[in-house]
């Protein structure tokens, strides 16, 4: 049987959610998710959209609220590419603003960065800086530097455009990779240092395709 899915029945995770809480509230979302037909979320229209543009507002909301509360541990780090991983998350963010007619700029070398880092909370905080510049309406630009020793990202908008909670993820992003954040009234930005900790596994970003298309990428969670 198919169930529908309310505002009322996921509220917003609070500050001080219990584990107890968090479970449940994890669970209703997975069902959700779960529930969603292939093509989802492009091909919702109505109130199918309006449920998951909520549903994956909670989603992220909860993702972001995990990291920060561990924020200052230790996490394992991949080896993979991750320039590509953000030319990706840029291109499909540029693609989501232009549906909601927001204009974007992207400045992205087409070259490699390997180096050792953490793709999930690396993808959580661009994502996150997106869906602040987005909210502002005002016209985003995002701008990535690769240096031998170090990967930079950028992203400006509007005055005051990044949000307390995300600028705490940006340093704790910062942090991992041995790197530093900055923050100005209209920008944001933050590095990822090349060498220094090792990986145990290998990472393969995803395409801009792919991030459009799944209903759970941290772009869609974010921008739709």
């Amino acid at each position: 049987m198919n169930r529908s899915f309310s505002e009322k029945e996921t509220p917003l995770p609070q500050k001080k959610t219990t584990a107890a809480k968090e479970g449940r509230l994890r669970e209703r979302l997975a069902a959700y998710f779960l529930s969603l037909s292939a093509g989802a979320p492009d091909n919702l229209s109505g109130h199918a959209k309006d449920v998951y543009r909520r549903m994956a507002r909670r989603l992220a909301a909860l993702e972001l609220a995990s990291v920060l509360q561990s924020a200052g541990m230790e996490r394992p780090l991949q080896y993979g590419d991750a320039a590509a991983l953000l030319r990706s998350i840029a291109d499909a963010a540029s693609w989501r603003c232009a549906q909601q007619g927001i204009p974007i700029t992207t400045a992205v070398p087409d070259t490699e960065a390997l180096l050792a880092f953490e793709p999930r909370l690396t993808a959580l905080s661009v994502s996150q800086l997106f869906r602040d510049a987005a909210a502002r309406k005002e016209g985003i630009a995002f701008q990535l530097v690769v240096q031998k020793n170090s990967l930079q990202v950028m992203v400006a908008s509007g005055n005051g455009f990044h949000t307390a909670p995300t600028r705490r993820l940006i340093r704790e992003t910062a942090r991992l990779h041995r790197g530093a954040a900055l923050f100005t009234e209209e920008k944001a930005a933050f590095s990822l240092k090349k060498g220094g900790r090792q990986s145990l596994s290998v990472f393969s970003p995803p395409s801009a395709e792919e991030f459009i298309q799944n209903p759970l990428s941290c772009v869609n969670l974010s921008l739709f």
